[in-house]
């Protein structure tokens, strides 16, 4: 029986096994990461320092920043619906538009930054003084010194998904798995992991919105891009710039023959673990302590399981000073992050309802569907794949690599959706709805005709503007959009008390007794080894 077989019989399979399972076995938990650049009123970075008003970065779990200082991270808490999830992140962009709008600052819309007159420029973010703090501080040092800042302030909308204990338990005992329950978790998230590698163009493609950039991010660089016009460069059938060979890659990592393995989890972890203890000369050269101050953690492949770049990350909640790798061998995986989405420039909040079901209903499919381990060609195959979407993705007839063989994108496309009707009615009967329905609807549209993808409706609003005056004009019309827009009591309630529980963690962190920060740092390696 050949794998797309296999894989068709195992979801038909397992779909009628669910049709038996207990209600609540469709009970599943999201979470949103929102990342936006806060710019001044002319479209340009911001230079100033993180708003008290929002609480400290590093002890605030609803706002904090990513890896510029002017670079925010909207972070909503793991809940059981989509729409709930939606409503406390447009709560969250509520309040700091409120406080920010006094520091004459927005949002920039876009994933791709704003104007950024000057790379050196670009403030690093800061944690302050503690052992933690200076180590996120000083990881982020580390990418600017290894990648540049500007790749560094690219955004994007995280989301974070898991199915709920009930769905394993059903699942587990439907199949009659040996396996016990943490291990069945795991094994199947791993297997979801790959299946989403596989079929992972098909997110930007759907949902990418960079198509065109600033041409002072280039900072006079050599491009491929072509020029739209004296300030925006852009490729006509582009997606997304941001998933493309301009954004943040590890390019260290694969010419040192580094590549993550989702095998299982243990090979995953392995890897990882191997490029994180491997000494890199190019890194080696640049010093690890320049000046008696730090400015990197360390000079192997990677200096933390973080800086991999990844499109989808098994995950596991980390106790004080745990890595992620240990956390994840210590308690096996939680929840999946799908980290290839674009902000989307057409939503006040850089994403939408219909966008969020589909990307629900495909983690389902994803995480269903039979997947063996990825070869080498396979492997190759996601890459490439991965970067042509990204550059030309809507280019007509445009073909990819499915197992050795030529495929249509369109037609590819169009058999996934056509897989997941059934899976879509299934989860819309449980929840009394028609959401998932509707939103593969909009996609099969989008493969049916590229113009409704946003990137194209993105092109086209260029056709009679630059970049920066479009992603600027759809910056100021959100301000309008939150001004007038009511907050959840309850759900302000909850962002002004984590504001103020912050800045007395951070205050209790920065009084703290604590040992030199070479023995910290040393002491978390020792500790972290798997």
């Amino acid at each position: 029986m050949s794998s797309c077989s296999a894989s068709q019989n195992k979801i038909k399979q397992r779909l009628n096994y669910l049709k038996t399972a207990n209600n609540k076995a469709f009970n599943y938990k999201i979470g949103l990461e929102k990342e936006s650049l806060r710019v001044d009123k002319n479209g340009f970075l911001s230079n100033k320092a993180h708003p008290d008003a929002l609480g400290q970065s590093f002890t605030n779990s609803f706002i904090t920043t990513d890896f510029c200082e002017s670079q925010l991270e909207l972070i909503t808490p793991p809940l059981h619906n989509i729409d709930k999830s939606l409503q406390f992140l447009t709560d969250l962009h509520s309040f700091v538009y409120k406080n920010i709008t006094k520091e004459q600052e927005i949002l920039w819309a876009s994933s791709m930054p704003c104007i950024i007159a000057d790379e050196e420029h670009i403030p690093i973010a800061t944690y302050g003084k503690s052992n933690q703090g200076m180590m996120k501080h000083i990881y982020r040092q580390g990418l600017a010194l290894r990648y540049g800042k500007l790749m560094q302030t690219i955004t994007g909308v995280h989301i974070n998904f898991s199915f709920s204990d009930i769905f394993w338990q059903e699942l587990s005992r439907l199949e009659n798995s040996n396996q016990n329950i943490q291990d069945f978790i795991t094994s199947n998230y791993m297997s979801g992991i790959r299946n989403m590698q596989k079929m992972g163009w098909l997110i930007p493609y759907l949902f990418g919105s960079s198509p065109a950039i600033c041409k002072s991010f280039l900072q006079g660089a050599p491009t491929k891009l072509k020029i739209l016009d004296d300030s925006t460069y852009y490729h006509p059938y582009a997606t997304s710039l941001r998933m493309g060979d301009i954004g943040y890659q590890n390019n260290i990592e694969s010419k040192n023959g580094f590549k993550a393995n989702y095998d299982n989890l243990a090979k995953y972890i392995q890897g990882l673990q191997q490029a994180i203890n491997t000494r890199c000369q190019k890194y080696n050269d640049l010093s690890i302590i320049k000046n008696n101050k730090y400015q990197q953690l360390n000079s192997n492949i990677l200096q933390i399981e973080n800086e991999y770049y990844s499109t989808v990350r098994p995950k596991q909640i980390c106790e004080l000073n745990q890595s992620p790798n240990l956390a994840l061998k210590e308690n096996g995986i939680l929840y999946v992050e799908l980290r290839s989405s674009d902000v989307d420039l057409f939503s006040p909040i850089g994403v939408n309802r219909n966008q969020l079901y589909f990307v629900v209903l495909w983690i389902y499919y994803c995480t269903l569907k039979h997947s063996n381990n990825l070869s080498a060609q396979q492997k190759k195959e996601i890459d490439e794949n991965e970067i042509k979407v990204a550059h030309f993705g809507r280019s007509p007839n445009l073909m990819l690599q499915k197992n050795g063989k030529k495929i249509n994108l369109k037609d590819w496309g169009l058999s996934i959706c056509k897989e997941m009707e059934s899976l879509a009615k299934l989860l819309d009967s449980h929840q009394n709805s028609n959401s998932f329905r509707a939103s593969l609807k909009m996609q099969i549209n989008k493969f049916k005709d590229q113009k409704f993808t946003p990137s194209a409706r993105v092109l086209k609003n260029l056709s009679s503007q630059s970049f920066h005056r479009f992603a600027s004009h759809k910056s100021q019309q959100y301000v309008k959009y939150f001004k007038g827009k009511e907050i959840n009591e309850e759900h302000e309630n909850m962002i002004i008390k984590e504001v103020s529980k912050s800045i007395k963690s951070f205050d209790a962190e920065q009084k703290k007794t604590e040992p030199d920060f070479k023995i910290f740092i040393d002491d978390y390696y020792k500790k972290n080894i798997c």
